[in-house]
């Protein structure tokens, strides 16, 4: 703006006009001897009319390179040229987790049982089918992690050995044949898995039991070993009191059951001759581990503070007092999150300018605007802006009213702070345990300059070294008039005060303007007057150097959210400058 109204009051030309009347002065003569060499121009003096060029926004703002203000608008769905505050925060990493849980106190108790073989006569067998025996299995944690609020279904690695052993009480040399259909039932809500190959060749796993499939045999007082795998439990129907039954605090209690037939073949086994075997039945569980839980969840997510540092904007931008009424600023949140679970956060956004003063919003559904969530295992892109709108394809947008409030005038730094992030407890979750899950996130403030119509902001430019000579002319009225086209999208009115070559108003030469600059658009530009008045009433007018025009830009309502573009200008035409009552030199 400095660069047009250099052209508003040009007084040098006006003054040049004395020249002409002082040439017809004989140099032959000294005139500084006894004789008044003031002399009065009369008559009112018009100066010829006059025109600017074209000044652009791109010259009125005059950003350099580093500034955070760019006329990018084409890659935020604007207009080309259209400028943006566009300045990125430093990206936060962090990692969510919760330990993995064992299960240190566990319990199964042995059982024996005595039946009784009876031998058939055919090559000394005998067969009986063992009927429900039974073994008391209990599983519990009383440090279970609290992070797990609920429980319905775990995956787990939990290894159980289920050792069969007979003894025959006749002390007979003999086998012990598993027929198929021999089956060991674990509770019902668990899943087993069959890992030893050898197991593998003769028994399967179904869900909760291992079944044999073929038959398998082992020598009189030998053990039978079956290892499996408990790989997963469902906690859905658990009674009452088991299960993640209070805060902290896991235990299972169940039976398994093993039934089915058994062959026993001994030389020395006479048919109708009766044998009594013990067979004892024995689990051990050295390990149990949760690996996976699914439920309601709330681990400790923590995400780092971080903030804008805005950097080389005009000072008028800056201006305590301003209203710049920003009609959507947006604050774009890109968040990786490769863990399985939602996240919900609620922060403050604190805005700081040069003297330390602060604005600021608070965001999240805590503080009663639109939730900020960031879902599971993907990249969220979330847009906060003022309007609910703005943000790319695929993003969610988050309307946040109160956003415009943090930038009534561009603050310094803008920072992310009072960060929490929680996961819902209303959702159930499958979260891997003692796996540390990413979670980055990348922050960037795109503010479109491009305004409601509350706005209000202050511009004021000196504009001075009108003439060193001014001393030597006096004149007690000037007038300037001015044709403005405009194709920037605000009103502007203008007030003027004279000043000396100090920098300092001056009371003796009074400066008003009339008129206001009208909004236009490049497709409809606007041509409005302005008449400049300066008064002086003081003999001469030596100490003026210049005026101080003070800009007051407002938005019509036509014209919100339309965006300054470094494209807009505006021109000064038909310039006319008249003194008026004549113009006194001072020739001495």
């Amino acid at each position: 703006m400095k660069h047009y109204l250099s052209g508003l009051l040009p007084l040098s030309m006006a003054l040049a006009l004395t020249g002409a009347a002082t040439s017809c002065v004989d140099h032959d003569y000294d005139l500084s001897k006894d004789i008044d060499l003031t002399i009065n121009v009369g008559g009112d003096l018009t100066v010829p009319t006059s025109s600017t060029d074209r000044y652009t926004m791109a010259q009125i703002l005059d950003l350099d390179e580093h500034s955070s203000i760019k006329p990018v608008g084409a890659e935020y769905g604007m207009a080309e040229g259209d400028y943006v505050l566009v300045q990125g925060a430093d990206p936060t990493n962090t990692s969510v987790s919760i330990p993995r849980q064992t299960m240190n106190d566990v319990e199964c108790n042995a059982t024996t049982v005595t039946v009784q073989f009876i031998g058939t006569g055919q090559g000394g067998t005998a067969k009986v089918t063992l009927n429900n025996l039974i073994n008391d299995v209990s599983i519990s944690e009383s440090e279970f992690d609290e992070s797990v609020k609920s429980l319905s279904h775990a995956t787990c690695d939990i290894d159980v050995n289920f050792r069969i052993t007979a003894k025959n009480l006749a002390s007979l040399a003999g086998d012990f044949t598993f027929e198929p259909g021999f089956t060991v039932n674990f509770p019902e809500y668990w899943t087993i898995k069959v890992t030893d190959a050898n197991l593998a060749s003769y028994t399967s796993a179904q869900g909760s039991k291992l079944v044999f499939t073929k038959s398998h045999s082992v020598s009189t007082g030998t053990t039978l070993n079956l290892p499996i795998k408990v790989t997963a439990i469902d906690l859905t129907n658990v009674p009452d009191g088991q299960g993640l039954y209070a805060p902290g605090r896991f235990r299972l209690e169940d039976k398994i059951v093993t039934s089915g037939p058994v062959t026993f073949t001994s030389a020395g086994l006479p048919a109708g001759q009766n044998v009594n075997v013990d067979f004892e039945i024995n689990p051990e569980v050295p390990t149990a581990e949760i690996l996976t839980v699914t439920g309601c969840i709330d681990p400790n997510v923590t995400i780092d503070p971080s903030q804008f540092a805005i950097n080389d904007v005009p000072d008028f931008l800056k201006e305590p007092g301003n209203n710049l009424d920003i009609e959507n600023p947006r604050v774009l949140l890109t968040v990786t999150n490769d863990s399985p679970v939602e996240i919900n956060v609620n922060c403050r956004l604190i805005a700081f300018d040069e003297n330390g003063d602060t604005q600021e919003v608070w965001i999240g559904s805590d503080h009663d605007t639109a939730p900020v969530t960031i879902a599971a295992s993907t990249t969220s892109v979330i847009c906060v802006s003022r309007t609910g709108e703005g943000a790319p394809q695929g993003g969610t947008n988050v309307a946040v009213p109160g956003l415009g409030n943090l930038i009534k005038t561009i603050p310094q730094t803008i920072k992310v702070d009072n960060i929490t992030a929680k996961v819902p407890t209303n959702k159930e979750f499958t979260f891997t345990l003692g796996y540390d899950y990413n979670l980055n996130v990348d922050y960037k403030a795109i503010v479109p300059l491009a305004f409601g119509s509350d706005l209000q902001f202050v511009y004021t430019t000196d504009q001075t070294g009108w003439d060193e000579d001014l001393d030597k002319y006096s004149f007690k009225k000037a007038i300037a008039t001015v044709d403005v086209s405009n194709t920037v999208p605000l009103d502007m009115t203008p007030e003027v005060i004279a000043l000396d070559r100090n920098g300092n108003p001056i009371n003796d030469v009074e400066a008003t303007v009339e008129g206001t600059v009208a909004a236009g658009t490049m497709d409809n530009p606007t041509t409005t007057s302005l008449k400049v008045t300066l008064t002086s009433s003081a003999k001469n007018i030596g100490n003026l150097d210049g005026v101080r025009f003070t800009f007051r830009a407002t938005c019509p309502a036509d014209m919100a959210g339309k965006a300054l573009n470094e494209n807009q200008a505006l021109r000064f035409t038909n310039i006319k400058f008249k003194i008026l009552g004549g113009v006194g030199v001072d020739l001495n």
